[in-house]
């Protein structure tokens, strides 16, 4: 019986088919706040399905939902469209062969939009410097700059200016802190010096400007100008000093930073950025022979707050 019926249904005009299967893939979700059963013969009923047993389906007036249970032969009905736009072919062949060409011409791929600008500027609060040597140890704030230059946001350009705070204590791990005069050490004050950090750079963003939470690895240059106490780097626990001065210095290196930004709206952004990185040229006054960058190295970690535009 099923195979006589499934003959007699394609026998149905083609071009009755198609048209009934594009309009219904082609209906809008609010023109579907029902389910929709569409019989062979043409005609439909609004209704909120209640079941579907072997050989019948069970349902309700959509009009009349308080109303009387119905029931339909699966065998009379071509297909049934939820109202999430969901089709049931109820295992008709034909049908879901046209579904499928049909969908297949008329789907086109959605590409994802930035809902957000690709300008950031950003708010340093904190920042936190620490070089291996231990010359310094310092606090500062900064403001950075950030462009996008893909739509989704993945590959950056950066450029944040940072000021670090020295202090004194800076240099008290060294020896010439303690000036060795007339037999005892004395300690030598040292005044507040600050220190300057320029950093252009790319980083990339594993997911788009729309995640919620995003990780960036990027690479940096690294400018850092300073100034710090003449006699610093100085031996001279067996001789009399006077290391009243400063000195201006200069470091060239690169910098490897690691972000997380978190989206708190469409247009604020907080965030957190872990840096390491070497100098690659510097006139600081280290011990003579210095020459093993590694103990210059930079370690920063700076909380940031930007407004996207």
């Amino acid at each position: 019986m099923q195979v006589i019926q499934e003959y007699f249904f394609s026998l149905l005009p083609m071009k009755f088919v198609n048209i009934l299967i594009f309009l219904v893939s082609l209906l809008p979700a609010k023109l579907l706040a029902q389910d929709k059963i569409y019989k062979k013969d043409g005609r439909e009923i609004a209704a909120v399905i209640k079941s579907i047993d072997a050989d019948k389906i069970n349902y309700k007036r959509f009009d009349n939902q308080d109303g009387p249970d119905f029931s339909i032969e699966k065998s009379k009905v071509l297909c049934i469209v939820y109202q999430n736009n969901t089709v049931d072919n109820l295992g008709n062949k034909l049908v879901e062969k046209k579904l499928k060409r049909i969908t297949q011409k008329t789907a086109k791929p959605v590409e994802e939009k930035s809902h957000s600008g690709h300008n950031l500027i950003s708010v340093l609060p904190v920042v936190y410097t620490k070089t291996h040597d231990g010359t310094f140890s310092d606090f500062g704030f900064g403001l950075s700059y950030e462009h996008s230059f893909d739509k989704l946001g993945h590959l950056n350009f950066v450029i944040p200016v940072i000021i670090n705070f020295s202090s004194s204590h800076d240099f008290s791990n060294i020896q010439s802190y303690y000036t060795y005069y007339n037999g005892n050490y004395v300690t030598t004050k040292y005044g507040t010096y600050n220190s300057f950090f320029v950093m252009p750079g790319f980083k990339y963003y594993t997911s788009s400007i729309n995640s919620p939470i995003r990780y960036a690895i990027g690479l940096s240059a690294v400018l850092l100008a300073g100034t710090e106490p003449s006699g610093a780097y100085i031996d001279n626990s067996n001789t009399i000093s006077d290391p009243v001065g400063d000195h201006n210095y200069t470091e060239l290196g690169f910098m490897i930073t690691n972000s997380l930004a978190v989206r708190v709206s469409k247009k604020i952004d907080i965030g957190i950025d872990a840096n390491v990185g070497i100098p690659l040229l510097s006139n600081r006054l280290r011990d003579i022979g210095y020459n093993d960058f590694t103990q210059g190295s930079w370690f920063q970690f700076a909380l940031k707050a930007g407004y996207r535009f």
